[in-house]
């Protein structure tokens, strides 16, 4: 697996090669309202109602584009495990000077932070 170099992810993604990255996970809910949301509530960015989508999609940073998969293996309790949709974003969601992306998962449980490598692929 490929480590990412923020300049990098968007060509390594095209190119197909398999991308390994450095994420930090957290969750939202919008049906919470506050910051778990800007506006209206039930549409994720990429036009998806999110209350179909809970478990299986997540917000990603603006390097990576809208579909992308994510794979998590190892969260703790394993609670985040397995393959999540890039169909969001967030203020918050972001890469971190560190090459760290934080990764927002819609969930109606609370994710404890974790961080962990993550795959990235396009659908």
């Amino acid at each position: 697996m490929n480590f990412i170099i923020l300049g990098t992810l968007l060509s390594l993604l095209l190119s197909g090669a398999p991308v390994t990255a450095r994420a930090e996970l957290y969750w939202f809910d919008p049906a919470l309202g506050g910051i778990n949301c800007n506006g209206e509530c039930e549409t994720m960015a990429a036009g998806h109602q999110v209350s179909e989508w809970y478990g299986r999609a997540l917000a990603c940073p603006k390097q990576v584009p809208i579909g992308a998969v994510f794979v998590i293996r190892g969260s703790r309790w394993g609670l985040a495990d397995g393959e999540w949709r890039c169909l969001d974003r967030g203020g918050a969601v972001v890469m971190r000077d560190d090459g760290v992306m934080v990764l927002d998962l819609l969930v109606r449980e609370p994710i404890w932070r974790d961080e962990l490598e993550v795959e990235i692929r396009l659908p």
